[in-house]
């Protein structure tokens, strides 16, 4: 006789924190929108581990690149890869850990550069995958090519910008450097892992296995990890539920905002208010490890 008894389902249970926007009767006010915490509860088949951008720059013994030494590497200035490489050993080397033990999708989303590297990119991905992914990194969106603005504007706002926000001698280094640039080897793919240079093969792998909730780690906060191909903004636009690991994530600051990492926890409050939820790294590993 056959058995028709189905195999237990394993869950994750992890706590997360949202922001209440709102509050009752008179009290409803933005002095009153408060952090709530709950538990998300989820099968754990549904869940993908997502680390956007977790470099090696401008934290090896050696520069990547002799003739450049360290000034192409320092991408946020001489030290966000400082925080970086900290966060990148104490939270999200620990969670990637976990998420391997626990036998969960493992997603690595670096730049398009980058990822056409990887057999395990190489593998899943389509013609049309790469023409998005190429487009995102020169414009900073993923879309299709549009007969307006020109695209000899846009190019020329784009290149102005960059221009002005950063210093020209160090863009030509970056360029040099980006040649040469890789996925810190702490948290390097394994075969088992998916790599991934834009949000359409991301969301080709995702509905393959079942997915629907991402959880993400990685750089910079206010930056790829919001606005990358496969990111958090893109893929909650394509409905998939987003937890941010709050502290396995840094922000590009500046003078106003560094001493306080203002702008990591403008994210994370972003995130909290209108695209999902945050989580500590301690929680997803205990939760893991409870599967």
């Amino acid at each position: 006789m056959v058995s028709t008894l189905r195999p237990k389902q394993r869950t994750l249970r992890l706590p997360i924190q949202y922001i209440r926007a709102y509050a009752e009767g008179d009290d409803f006010s933005e002095h009153n929108f408060h952090h709530r915490q709950a538990a998300l509860e989820v099968p754990a088949v549904e869940v993908a581990l997502v680390l956007v951008d977790v470099w090696n720059l401008g934290w090896g013994d050696q520069p990547l690149v002799a003739e450049e030494g360290f000034f192409g590497e320092y991408n946020g200035g001489r030290s966000f890869p400082a925080r970086a490489r900290r966060i990148t050993l104490e939270r999200i080397q620990p969670a990637l850990a976990a998420a391997r033990a626990a036998g969960l999708t493992v997603v690595h989303a670096p730049s398009a550069l980058v990822a056409g590297r990887y057999p395990q990119c190489q593998a899943t991905m389509l013609d049309s995958d790469t023409d998005v992914a190429d487009r995102a990194e020169i414009f900073g969106a993923a879309g299709e090519e549009a007969d307006w603005p020109p695209e000899d504007f846009v190019r020329q706002w784009h290149e102005q910008r960059l221009d002005r926000s950063r210093d020209r001698a160090w863009l030509e280094s970056y360029a040099r450097v980006k040649q040469e640039m890789d996925i810190a080897e702490v948290v390097r793919p394994i075969d088992s892992d998916l790599v991934i240079a834009g949000g359409d093969q991301l969301q080709r792998l995702l509905a393959e296995r079942g997915v629907t909730t991402l959880v993400y780690c990685g750089f910079a906060a206010n930056w790829c990890l919001m606005d990358r191909p496969g990111a958090i903004r893109d893929m909650a636009g394509r409905g998939y539920g987003s937890v941010l690991l709050r502290d396995a994530t840094a922000a590009i600051e500046h003078a106003e905002t560094v001493e306080l990492e203002l702008n990591a926890k403008a994210v994370v409050d972003q995130v909290e208010l209108r695209f999902g939820y945050s989580a500590l790294t301690d929680d997803f590993v205990r939760a893991c490890e409870g599967l």
